[in-house]
């Protein structure tokens, strides 16, 4: 009606508030306080009505101890974007994505909403959430470890009479480890575990320490046989076989042996024994037949040299003894070389020693074999002068007492 001012209202309403398509639209007049005026509703006017993007922030996946699955626990958060006046509530799970045990395991968060019934909200799922799974602990009763045979390693053998604590069917052994390779008693053994499942465990270690003992390895020698040789003085002899079987690896073994006498002897037994940096991880099998060997005289000895001055003259002792056959001919070829040697002045060696001079067969221009060694001094030292020049032999006892002999003896 002319004079009446009534406009169109650019807001509309939907027929419903929830989520939907192609939902109704009317629209209103303007300035029509009176109601002077009703509007036929245009036809063919809707409109959606899309949900609510919703955001879960401060949500926190949880570490946990291995249990063979992949749960996991999730908790905290906030729904960011409710429209005031709704009510949405939150159901999450989570879910690791692995089993095994580890550190930084990304972990899939699954929300729902709850009281959304209309779906007038999507939540946009969390990412970026990880969580540990630790080791679960076993306890093993009765906890032993055994002794072994040497073997090179320091691999141990534990048992127990109960490993209590293992998931369903996971593979779970017990293990050891000595502290050592080498033999000794009393080692002590570090318990663990061994298994396909081992790396999702530990062992509870026993409050008293594990020991155990590695026990020599027992060597067989074929062949074992003793040499023969000549004087020396020691009892150390030689010992050959053809094989030497049961030695690990590239450890060093080899024989030794020594005679039950350091004296002269025929068929003096030999005790065969081994050598090496190894030698201490093994025992040698003895023979049921016993090593015999010989001990021959010795054929020549020579005096060790002295220094041709006096004055440097250090006092020491040699003892030369239990040898049949001492030769002289090992001297140096002149006398004046020898400035210092002296034999022992008590009445009885030097009677020991004119016994044996004695006993010499005279030749000419050399012992006569009646010479009274006792007389003085210079007569023992004129008859071991005339022993050297002659090539004679005998049985002296010689001790280097450090008395200065004449330049020239």
């Amino acid at each position: 009606v002319a004079g009446d001012t009534v406009g169109l209202s650019t807001a509309g309403s939907f027929a419903q508030k929830d989520v939907g398509q192609g939902i109704a639209v009317s629209v209103a007049l303007t300035n029509n306080s009176k109601g002077d005026y009703t509007l036929q509703q245009p036809t063919n006017l809707a409109a959606n009505i899309t949900p609510v993007n919703l955001q879960l922030t401060g949500e926190v996946a949880q570490n946990k101890t291995y249990d063979g699955t992949t749960t996991a626990q999730v908790s905290g958060g906030t729904l960011q974007g409710v429209v005031a006046g709704d009510t949405v509530g939150l159901s999450t799970t989570g879910s690791f994505a692995q089993k095994d045990v580890g550190q930084g395991i990304a972990v899939k968060v699954t929300a729902d909403l709850t009281n959304n019934s209309k779906g007038d909200y999507v939540l946009q799922q969390p990412s970026n959430l990880s969580a540990d799974i630790t080791p679960k602990t076993l306890t093993a009763l009765g906890l032993a470890a055994q002794n072994k045979v040497y073997d090179g390693t320091t691999a141990a053998t534990v048992t127990d009479t109960q490993l209590s604590g293992v998931v369903g069917t996971d593979q779970v052994g017990l293990s050891g480890s000595f502290a050592q390779a080498n033999a000794g008693n009393g080692i002590t053994v570090t318990a663990g575990l061994t298994g396909a499942g081992a790396g999702n465990y530990t062992l509870a270690q026993s409050s008293t320490p594990l020991t155990a003992d590695i026990t020599p390895k027992t060597l067989t020698a074929l062949g074992l046989a003793a040499q023969n040789k000549v004087y020396d003085g020691t009892t150390a002899a030689t010992v050959t076989d053809t094989q030497l079987s049961g030695v690990v690896g590239t450890d060093q073994v080899g024989l030794t042996g020594t005679f039950a006498q350091s004296n002269e002897g025929n068929g003096i037994t030999v005790t065969a024994g081994l050598t090496g940096a190894g030698a201490g991880n093994y025992i040698l099998t003895q023979s049921s037949t016993p090593l015999v060997a010989d001990i021959t005289p010795a054929s020549s000895f020579s005096l060790p040299t002295f220094s041709t001055d006096p004055a440097q003259f250090t006092p020491q002792t040699m003892i030369v003894s239990g040898l049949t056959a001492i030769s002289y001919s090992g001297f140096p070829t002149s006398p004046d070389t020898i400035t210092q040697l002296a034999v022992l002045d008590s009445q009885d060696i030097s009677n020991q020693l004119i016994s044996q001079l004695n006993n010499l067969p005279s030749t000419a221009g050399g012992l006569d074999g009646n010479t009274d060694m006792t007389q003085n001094y210079d007569d023992q030292l004129m008859e071991l002068r005339e022993l050297y020049r002659h090539g004679k032999s005998s049985q002296p006892l010689l001790t280097n007492l450090g008395m200065r002999l004449p330049h020239g003896f």
